[in-house]
């Protein structure tokens, strides 16, 4: 029995919805951010504590660093942790 992104051992997949190449930039972009910057690495850990795969923890943080960057590009500032939390 297959659902809508859950095969029948469990493993998840990513919907392959939307730009292909963008969807590469982000996921390559946010992998580099969760291993330098100790405030996503932090989020990642804590979703992968709460249940999330791997994968699928990349693209929560991929999702919060989106929110980061149009939040940034909007106040026109810099990237401030005690701002993101």
């Amino acid at each position: 029995m297959k659902s809508k992104n859950i095969d029948l051992y469990g493993t998840t997949k990513v919907s392959k919805r939307g730009n292909g190449h963008l969807r590469r930039a982000i996921y390559l972009m946010t992998a580099s951010v969760v291993s330098q910057n100790t405030f996503f690495k932090a989020y990642f850990l804590k979703r992968k504590r709460e249940g999330l795969v791997p994968q699928k923890g990349i693209f929560a943080g991929a999702h919060k660093l989106i929110r980061v960057i149009f939040a940034m590009l909007s106040q026109q500032t810099y990237f401030k942790v005690k701002e993101a939390i």
